[in-house]
C-alpha cells in the first residue's frame, strides 16, 4: 500500500500503523527473552518516528517510553533513565490524567532507580505512578499495572515495608482471579509475585503455598492456537516459581536429609532444563547473560543444595558440581565481554569465517538502520542468514562455537588432571553470604567453610597509605580469616589463588601471620 498509494493522508495513517506494528513486534521479542532484537526493532521505529513526526506528537513520547523499557532489559540503565527523564520533564498535565503512558513512565523510572539500589527515588516514582494509574484506571486495571503491582510488592518487601507489600501483592493476586485475567499468564505471574513477596518477608509457609499454586496452574478452555503460544510463555516463566518453592521448602526443613535434598535438587534440575530450552530461542550472548541473571536464585540453590549434600555424604562429585556451576557463571561473564572485542584472533578458525561472522552481525543492525521505507523484511532475512551461519559454525568449528555461543552450564571435566604436581589451586567462592575455599592438588580436594562475613568487607576495601596501624591490623586479621584455616592443606611451592566477589580487591601476598611493625616486613 505504501509503495503504491498517492493519498498522503492514507499513507500517513498507514505509516503510523506500520511503526506501531514494529513496536508491538519488539515487545513480543522482549517477552520471549530476545532483548537485543527487541531493542533494535524499537530503536528503528523510534528513529523513523523522529524523522516523520513533530517533536510534540505523543506517538514519539510513546516510543521513548517503550525504548527506555527495552534498554532496561539490555541493562543500558543510564540511557533508559535519560529517555524517561525527557518524557517526565516535558509531559503535559492533561496527558497524565488521560493517557496511561505517563503513569507507566513513572513506574519505569522507578524500576531503573530500583535496579540502581536508589530506594528513595524508586519509592517516590513508584508512589507517583501508582497514584496516577489508580486515578486513571479506577478499578479496571491494565495487565501492565497488574504486573507492576507485583513488582512494587516485592520491592517493598525487600525494604521491610511488610504491610504495603502484602496489600499490593494480595490486591493484584485477587484481581487476577476473576475477569479478563483469569486463566491467563497474568494470573500465573500475580500468584508468583505473591509467593515471592511472602518469601522476601520470610513467611516461608505462605511462599511455598502460593508458589506451589503457581506451579499447578494450567490453562483451561482456551482456543488451541492461543493455548500453544501461551503455554510456551508459561513454561518459560516456571523457573522463577520453582526457585521460590524450592527455597521456601529448604528453609522450612529443620533437619535436612540426603533424600529430602535430592528431591529439591531434582526440582532445580527441572528449572535449569527449562532455561536450556529457552536458551535455544536466544540469539545473542547479552540476552543469555540476562536470562542467567534473571534466574540467579536457581543457580545459587543448585550450589547450596549440592554443598549440603556433600557435607552429609562426603561425596566429592557434589563439590565438582558446585565448582562447575560457579565457574560457569563467571565463564558466561567473560564470554559476554568477548563479544565486544573485534580485534581478537582465534587459532584454527579461518579469517574468512571470522569476517563473515562480523559482517552478518553488522547486517542485522544495518538492515534496520539503513532502511527508510519501514519494511523489515531485510531484518528477517539477515536474522535467517545469521541462524544458518551459527548452525554451520557449530558443525565445522565446534570449539569456537562452544567458546562464543554454546551453553548455560560449562562442565569442568578432569580439572585435577590438569594441575601440575607441585601446584595447589585455592578457589574462593561465595554461596549467598557464606564464603568457602576449595583447595585442589593433583591428588587431593578439600572444602573449607570460612568465617568471613559482610562486616569483614571493609578490611579488604578500606586500605589506606596514611594509616599504617590500621593496615597492619587488616593484613593480619584477613590472614586469620582467609588463609590460616586452609594452610594445613597447602604444601606445594606454587600456589594459584582464584578469588571471588570482594576478594578480587585483595592482594593476598600482603596477608601476614603476625602483625607487622613496618612495611619492610612485607618484602
Amino acid at each position: 500500500f505504501l509503495d503504491n498509494s498517492i493519498d498522503e493522508q492514507l499513507r500517513a495513517g498507514a505509516q503510523r500503523s506500520q511503526l506501531a506494528a514494529i513496536d508491538n513486534l519488539g515487545v513480543f521479542y522482549s517477552e520471549q527473552g530476545e532483548f537485543k532484537r527487541a531493542e533494535e526493532l524499537i530503536t528503528y521505529s523510534y528513529n523513523l518516528k523522529k524523522q516523520r513526526l513533530a517533536n510534540d506528537e505523543f506517538d514519539l513520547t510513546i516510543s521513548k517510553i517503550i525504548l527506555a523499557q527495552s534498554k532496561v532489559n539490555t541493562r543500558d540503565l543510564d540511557e533508559a533513565g535519560h529517555l524517561l527523564d525527557e518524557v517526565l520533564t516535558n509531559y503535559k498535565e492533561e496527558d497524565a490524567s488521560t493517557n496511561i503512558w505517563i503513569p507507566n513512565a513513572h513506574l519505569a523510572r522507578a524500576a531503573i532507580y530500583r535496579e540502581k539500589n536508589d530506594y528513595k527515588n524508586a519509592a517516590l516514582y513508584y508512589g507517583k505512578g501508582e497514584k496516577m494509574n489508580r486515578a486513571l484506571l479506577k478499578n479496571n486495571f491494565s495487565k501492565e499495572f497488574l504486573e507492576e503491582l507485583g513488582s512494587m510488592a516485592v520491592f517493598y518487601a525487600r525494604h521491610g515495608k511488610k504491610e504495603k507489600a502484602i496489600t499490593l501483592a494480595t490486591e493484584a493476586f485477587e484481581f487476577s482471579q476473576a475477569g479478563l485475567f483469569k486463566n491467563t499468564l497474568r494470573e500465573f505471574n500475580c500468584t508468583v509475585n505473591l509467593a515471592q513477596t511472602y518469601f522476601e518477608l520470610k513467611e516461608y509457609k505462605l511462599a511455598k503455598k502460593y508458589s506451589g499454586q503457581a506451579l499447578r496452574f494450567e490453562y483451561k478452555k482456551i482456543d488451541e492456537e492461543r493455548k500453544i503460544s501461551d503455554s510456551i510463555l508459561l513454561q518459560f516463566e516456571k523457573p522463577r516459581a520453582l526457585a521460590i518453592n524450592i527455597a521456601a521448602t529448604y528453609e522450612l526443613e529443620p533437619n535436612k536429609t540426603e533424600e529430602s535434598l535430592k528431591v529439591l535438587l531434582n526440582k532445580v534440575a527441572q528449572g535449569i532444563k527449562i532455561l536450556e530450552q529457552r536458551k535455544t530461542n536466544i540469539k545473542t550472548h547479552s540476552d543469555l547473560t540476562a536470562l542467567i541473571s534473571q534466574n540467579e536464585e536457581l543457580f545459587e540453590l543448585a550450589k547450596k543444595i549440592r554443598l549440603q549434600l556433600y557435607f552429609i555424604t562426603n561425596e566429592e562429585s557434589y563439590i565438582n558440581d558446585v565448582i562447575t556451576i560457579h565457574e560457569s557463571s563467571l565463564y558466561n561473564k567473560i564470554r559476554s565481554r568477548l563479544h565486544f572485542r573485534q580485534d581478537m584472533k582465534f587459532s584454527n578458525v579461518p579469517p574468512s569465517v571470522l569476517n563473515r561472522e562480523q559482517q552478518l552481525k553488522k547486517n542485522i543492525t544495518t538492515s534496520l538502520q539503513e532502511n527508510k521505507t519501514g519494511s523489515i523484511n531485510k531484518f528477517f532475512e539477515a536474522q535467517k542468514q545469521w541462524d544458518l551461519f551459527l548452525d554451520s559454525l557449530q558443525n565445522k568449528f565446534p570449539k569456537y562455537y562452544k567458546l562464543r555461543y554454546e551453553t548455560i552450564k560449562e562442565p569442568l571435566d578432569n580439572l585435577q588432571s590438569t594441575i601440575s604436581k607441585n601446584t595447589t589451586i585455592v578457589r574462593y567462592f561465595f554461596i549467598e553470604e557464606q564464603l568457602y575455599a576449595v583447595v585442589l592438588t593433583k591428588n587431593s580436594k578439600h572444602l573449607i567453610p570460612l568465617s568471613f562475613s559482610e562486616k569483614d568487607y571493609a578490611l579488604v576495601q578500606e586500605h589506606t597509605l596514611f594509616d599504617f596501624n590500621k593496615n597492619a591490623t587488616s593484613y593480619h586479621t584477613l590472614y586469620q580469616l582467609l588463609w590460616k584455616p586452609i594452610e594445613p592443606y597447602v604444601n606445594t611451592t606454587k600456589v594459584t589463588i582464584i578469588p571471588d566477589g570482594v576478594l578480587y580487591n585483595l592482594s593476598f601476598e600482603t596477608l601476614t601471620p603476625t602483625q607487622i611493625k613496618s612495611y619492610k616486613q612485607l618484602a
